[in-house]
């Protein structure tokens, strides 16, 4: 009687080891390649630079447009700027001037 009760002690010890290392192995796996891994985590990391570098070209480009409509507008006009606009939209020169087209 007392083997048989040594037997299930160490088959019960033996189970718990098996399954300990078993659940740390899936936790392991899981912390590799699972939805919170660490390679999802570098993923997000390098996305979230690359954002930020669209944000940041954004917020240049977006100073430029707002310089560039306050120099158009009335209270700062400046002549010479608002003729450079005029000849670049609508296409006028002087006759003095020489016009190349570039394609």
């Amino acid at each position: 009687m007392v083997r048989k009760h040594q037997i299930w002690t160490r088959v019960r010890q033996t189970f718990g080891l098996v399954a300990v290392m078993l659940y740390s192995g899936y936790l392991l796996v899981d912390t590799l390649s699972g939805d919170s891994s660490i390679r999802q985590l570098k993923a997000l990391k390098e996305r979230e630079a690359s954002l930020l570098a669209v944000a940041a070209t954004v917020h240049a480009e977006r100073a430029a447009l707002e310089e560039s409509v306050n120099a158009m507008r009335t209270d700062a006009l400046d002549a010479d700027r608002l003729e450079e606009e005029v000849r670049k939209m609508l296409g006028y020169a002087h006759q003095d001037e020489v016009i190349l087209i570039l394609e």
